[in-house]
């Protein structure tokens, strides 16, 4: 009895890994530097996020390019809902969570000079869970830089479910 109910676990972790990866991997192709914006030296893009009522947080896919010849470190990220007056910080991935999206090192992610550099991101906030009745939720993603850069992104936050639906949003 005790067998039959860790491969029923096992097989729904499968499962919800298997959805959220594809989430994912669906976010991961929002993430893309614009052109023609030299001036730009650091950019921030940020995917819509995704709200996982499993994992009680919300996933983003999130790059930087750096146009400049120096290299610079994220050392701090916040996520904030100034509607919900709520601001949260990522949290390394879960150590069961295999994905084929990067991960991106925290506390700081490196950012080399002439890159961009691609990866996901986990925000714990169980208390989202009440205010993703209004769909979308939306707050603003912000990066500060060793080299004392502020990067910033308006983001939209979804239900994963609502995402899995319409893959138009």
């Amino acid at each position: 009895m005790l067998t039959r109910l860790i491969e029923a676990i096992e097989r729904i972790k499968r499962v919800d890994v298997a959805g959220l990866s594809l989430i994912l991997d669906r976010l991961k192709a929002e993430v893309v530097p614009k052109t023609g914006q030299p001036e730009e030296k650091l950019e921030l893009t940020v995917s819509t996020g995704a709200y996982s009522t499993d994992h009680r947080g919300v996933f983003f896919e999130v790059g930087i390019a750096n146009r400049t010849d120096q290299a610079d470190q994220v050392l701090a990220w916040k996520l904030s809902f100034e509607s919900q007056r709520m601001e949260l910080t990522p949290t390394r991935p879960f150590a069961n969570l295999s994905l084929q999206v990067p991960w991106l090192d925290l506390p700081t992610a490196e950012i080399p000079a002439q890159k961009f550099v691609q990866g996901t991101l986990f925000f714990p906030g169980s208390g989202l869970a009440a205010c993703m009745n209004r769909e979308p939720l939306s707050g603003r993603l912000t990066a500060r830089t060793f080299r004392r850069h502020e990067l910033t992104s308006d983001v939209k936050v979804y239900l994963m479910t609502t995402l899995q639906k319409n893959p138009d949003l």
